[in-house]
């Protein structure tokens, strides 16, 4: 994503501006009065000593050593860290294995362009899903490394919410891992929709070993809930950040029971251990029921903290019956007798809902009751669904996770359109287009397509010939580029906006089988010196 500035940039400038003004001052005459020396900050003298005090309480109540790499953990680190692990569940504690958590400045060997100094967390080792024809194999090959947290700068300057949620979902990884990958479990693989996909390399032989991933279920809208600062698709990247997530919904999110209830009770028993952060409610109400209940009497009763609530929790999850219901209570609310305090919570509350008709509900706040757009786009949520959100940072992103498959006898293509929901709330419908061409051909484009959408749950799937502008045949084995791009068109004004185009390279051999024969469940394969241990 585009560089923003950070709180801690928006400081170092805010301190760069008053050191050149205090100079510029200072030049204008002799007159101008010397201000008064002020004190640096001075740490206690025995701060040395609260640091290690501080790291072995947290060593000796959880069970972790808190180690420095190119940076040193502060004391109010540790407390703020201190908070968050007070609220997980014992099994996430002492975890064997998993004996360091790591201070560094940002995440390092890892090509994630100017994005990198973003990245809060990470969890490691890292793995290798690989297919072995000998045996017919799917292995989850893992790094020779010991099992470690790494906590970043940028993480620190998350609100106390975020960054709890941040650690939970981290250390969701870390259980994941210790406990042998729940999250490539026959059961969890069963909840979350995912399956297995092989990928052919460029020089495929047949009955040879070949990488694969695992994909999510286009067809299926509702994911593992996503925290307000993930992207929508988040949780169909893979199934590890499903159940990252998942945990963390399961200790953040009220009504985690109910808008995803197999996980819930698949969490509770298998990691849990029965352990619960909210009473479990008996109502025998659908979630959306619930929901819209909820929603009506908060807004009845004025309860903005209560609406927002549930709106935020609405939009976790692809869910457009939903968003409409919410928006149609919303929109039918009283404002008689309301403030100008008010309107700007109704306005926020809108921010939190996809459906089109919240974002004129909220342009109606702003024509007729005064609501001042500046004063809604200090909010967070509001700031992200703006025109400028939309438009400058989200809408151009390249579309992610790009695959080619066949299946059935037909040749598709499937991805992630992170902007798709947010394009809905701003009633733009979605233009997908894609060209393929074969690698070092001068001829150009030998197939060309698009299909549009108005709106989605993020995950799109293609079908390459059926969009085609004309018939073509793949020739068996020889390497293709593939590029895609979203347009966003407006409904009302027909603005265009345009996504940076992303491309695939690949080879489709007649005989390559793209899904496996039969149900799979991927092994995991741990580095000869860890199965000494006896993993």
């Amino acid at each position: 994503m585009p560089k923003t500035f950070s709180t801690k940039n928006k400081i170092i400038v805010a301190a760069l501006v008053s050191f050149v003004g205090f100079f510029l001052s200072g030049a204008a005459g002799d007159e101008t009065p010397i201000p008064k020396v002020r004190k640096f900050y001075a740490a206690p003298a025995d701060y040395p000593e609260q640091l290690k005090r501080a790291r072995e309480n947290f060593a000796k109540k959880y069970g972790y050593q808190l180690a420095d790499l190119d940076r040193g953990w502060k004391k109010e680190e540790i407390e703020k860290l201190d908070r968050a692990f007070s609220k997980l569940p014992p099994g996430f504690l002492f975890l064997s294995g998993l004996d360091n958590l790591y201070r560094v400045s940002e995440i390092m060997g890892r090509d994630l362009g100017p994005s990198s100094e973003d990245v809060p967390a990470g969890v490691f080792p890292s793995f290798m899903p690989v297919y072995r024809a000998e045996g017919g194999l799917y292995n989850v090959v893992l790094n020779d490394e010991d099992p470690r947290v790494e906590f970043y700068n940028a993480l620190f300057y998350e609100d106390e919410s975020d960054f709890e949620n941040i650690v939970h979902h981290e250390m969701g990884h870390a259980f994941d891992l210790v406990a042998g990958f729940l999250s490539f479990s026959k059961d969890w693989l069963a909840i979350s929709n995912f399956r297995i996909l092989h990928l052919p390399p460029l020089d495929a032989v047949e009955g040879g070993d070949f990488l694969y991933t695992l994909v999510n279920d286009p067809n299926v809208d509702v994911y593992a809930p996503v925290s307000s600062r993930h992207i929508s698709t988040y949780s169909r990247t893979s199934p590890q950040e499903d159940f990252a997530n998942s945990v963390a919904a399961y200790i953040h999110y009220p009504f985690f029971q109910w808008t995803h209830p197999r996980r819930y009770a698949y969490l509770k028993e298998k990691v849990f251990k029965g352990k619960e952060y909210f009473a479990e409610n008996s109502a025998t109400k659908s979630w959306e029921e619930l929901a819209e209940k909820l929603f009506k009497a908060a807004l009845n009763s004025t309860h903005w903290d209560e609406a927002i609530k549930v709106a935020r929790e609405a939009g976790r999850s692809h869910n457009p019956g939903l968003q409409i219901g919410l928006t149609a209570i919303l929109k039918s609310a009283s404002l008689e007798g309301l403030g100008q305090s008010d309107a700007l919570q109704l306005g926020v509350i809108s921010c939190h809902l996809y459906a089109p008709e919240a974002l004129e509900f909220r342009q109606n706040l702003i024509r007729k009751r005064g609501v001042e757009s500046e004063a809604l786009l200090k909010d967070e949520q509001c700031a992200k669904m703006g025109r400028d959100g939309f438009e400058k940072i989200l809408a151009p992103r390249p579309l992610e996770s790009l695959f080619f498959y066949r299946e059935n006898g037909k040749e598709f293509l499937q991805f992630l359109d992170p902007a798709a929901p947010a394009a809905w709330a701003r009633d733009f419908e979605t233009i997908y287009s894609w060209k393929m061409s074969y690698e070092g051909d001068d001829t150009g484009t030998f197939a060309l397509g698009e299909i549009s959408a108005r709106r989605g749950n993020g995950a799109v799937k293609i079908d390459l010939e059926k969009t085609a502008n004309q018939p073509y045949d793949l020739e068996p084995g020889r390497p293709v580029i593939l590029e895609l791009l979203a347009e966003r068109v407006n409904r009302r004004n027909f603005k265009r906006i345009k996504s940076v185009s992303q491309g695939i390279r690949f080879a489709a051999p007649h005989w390559f089988r793209y899904f496996p024969d039969k149900e799979s469940v991927p092994r995991i394969v741990y580095p000869i010196r860890k199965a000494y241990k006896g993993k």
